[in-house]
């Protein structure tokens, strides 16, 4: 097992501390890949200006139907994913493997409404999503003016 680097480590590299060479970043990016840590790697392959290991990831991520990784693949790529045949596999993937989240933020994407429906209801019992669709639904309505913000008494 390699030795990752630490968040605060990472950060300095990746936006500004420390300007490490074209082969230490690719070495890190290859290091972060060997350990599963796919962003990690993507963000190294970035800054390395290595668009080869880019694609590699983006279709890795394709293939395990994370859409995550893959729209942010295709975000550091420059690569649009409206009406994306690959995006549509990768929501596809994610469905079959019961990544349900992540079918729906790929199908959502893609526009496909009724297929983000028909997902959603199938984890309907998640307390996690049922949180969500209550959310979008219920807006707080103060009833005391306790409940205000700023609106109480003041202290002194």
């Amino acid at each position: 097992m390699t030795q990752l680097l630490g968040p605060i480590q990472k950060r300095d590299i990746l936006y500004g501390v420390k300007r490490p060479q074209q082969a230490e970043l690719s070495k890190l990016a290859q290091d972060f890949e060997s350990e599963g840590w796919f962003s990690d790697a993507l963000d190294f392959s970035q800054q390395a200006g290595d668009k080869e290991k880019m694609k590699k990831l983006r279709d890795l991520a394709r293939d395990e139907g994370n859409t995550f990784l893959f729209l942010k693949s295709l975000r550091v790529l420059a690569e649009s994913p409206d009406n994306n045949a690959d995006l549509k596999k990768c929501a596809e993937v994610a469905e079959g493997l019961g990544k349900i989240r992540y079918a729906i933020m790929a199908f959502e994407k893609l526009g496909d409404l009724d297929r983000v429906e028909n997902l959603k209801q199938k984890i309907a019992n998640d307390l996690d999503i049922q949180s969500e669709l209550q959310s979008r639904t219920q807006v707080f309505i103060p009833e005391h003016a306790e409940e205000l913000e700023g609106d109480g008494p003041e202290e002194s």
